[in-house]
């Protein structure tokens, strides 16, 4: 399944400076990424359905939850991305492009992760 699938559809961008290659370490936990992200969606759509109190309650506890796993397998999937690849720190955002290439660039895209979250 991981050496079949791809799940990024864009290519890399002249002003991306591509740093290296995502190992199957990093692939595997970007799978468990993904598939955290289906389930938040269907959590999302099920709360927003939520008619009575103790549905929404149970509802709004479950997608909180699967909020928090996914968003640390985001974490989790970069950290090793950057334990490898050190360089992803030197631009703004770091991306994954086709091929499970690693990028950093400057210019945000749907599909970059922010290094620096600024309030401007």
């Amino acid at each position: 399944m991981i050496n079949s699938v791809e799940p990024f559809l864009y290519h890399r961008r002249r002003d991306d400076e591509f740093v290296g290659v995502a190992n199957m370490k990093m692939r595997k936990i970007y799978y468990l990424f993904d598939e955290k992200v289906s389930e938040w969606l269907a959590a999302n759509a099920a709360y927003s359905k939520s008619v009575t109190k103790v549905a929404i309650s149970a509802n709004l506890a479950r997608l909180r939850h699967l909020e928090l796993e996914k968003d640390a397998l985001e974490s989790i999937f970069w950290l090793a991305c950057i334990e490898k690849f050190p360089k992803l720190l030197v631009g703004r955002y770091m991306a994954v492009r086709r091929g499970w290439e690693l990028v950093w660039t400057e210019r945000y895209d749907q599909v970059s992760a922010t290094i620096a979250e600024d309030n401007d």
